[in-house]
């Protein structure tokens, strides 16, 4: 019987995935399986290594062109509710970091709450 779940995050760009990976605090490991309750195999793209005696935590690109994280979370030492949400928005930050740059925003990032609050600034002179 597998515990593996598969979840679509509707992620296209790899190398921001990746980068808010490592920003997470995750080194990307360059591994094709990952591996889950009893020995079962996933193929993935890359994967994470939450924390030691942990499962790894797997990304793959599906049909659509998007990443799926792919997980026995039964093994993972993450909540895997959690871990998504942090994904998410930190994914969504460095888009807004990448747009920022490549556009000559200025960025001003504040916590208020349990949230945090990116303003975009464009001054024209």
């Amino acid at each position: 019987m597998s515990h593996f779940t598969t979840v679509s995050v509707q992620i296209k760009d790899g190398v921001a995935l990746r980068k808010c990976l490592e920003k997470m605090g995750y080194p990307i490991l360059d591994m094709k399986t990952v591996r889950g309750y009893n020995g079962i195999q996933e193929s993935v793209d890359f994967a994470i290594k939450p924390s030691e005696n942990s499962y790894l935590i797997g990304f793959r690109k599906n049909a659509a062109g998007e990443y799926d994280v792919v997980a026995d979370w039964w093994g993972v030492r993450v909540k895997e509710k959690e871990f998504m949400s942090k994904l998410k928005a930190t994914f969504a930050e460095e888009k807004i970091t990448q747009f920022a740059k490549k556009n000559r925003y200025t960025l001003k990032k504040s916590i208020e709450g349990t949230g945090t609050v990116i303003e975009l600034v464009k001054r024209s002179y």
